[in-house]
């Protein structure tokens, strides 16, 4: 999924400034649920390594997106 660089700006400038991130655009992450858990699967891989606040916060955005398994 490509993100806008508005918004990639918008967010580099949360993440710098240390201040929250903005909410997420369910709308968009609806549109394709699959992908948003297959990139969401990847980045808690990416470490080699799954915390149990990973699995959490998978689980969370399957409930959000009203994914099941």
């Amino acid at each position: 999924m490509s993100v806008p660089l508005q918004e990639l700006a918008a967010l580099t400038r949360c993440l710098q400034n240390n201040e929250p991130l903005p909410p997420p655009n369910m709308g968009i992450l609806r549109a394709n649920p699959a992908a948003v858990i297959q990139e969401a699967k990847a980045l808690i891989a990416s470490d080699g390594s799954v915390h149990a606040a990973e699995i959490e916060m998978l689980r969370q955005i399957r409930e959000l997106l009203g994914v099941s398994n």
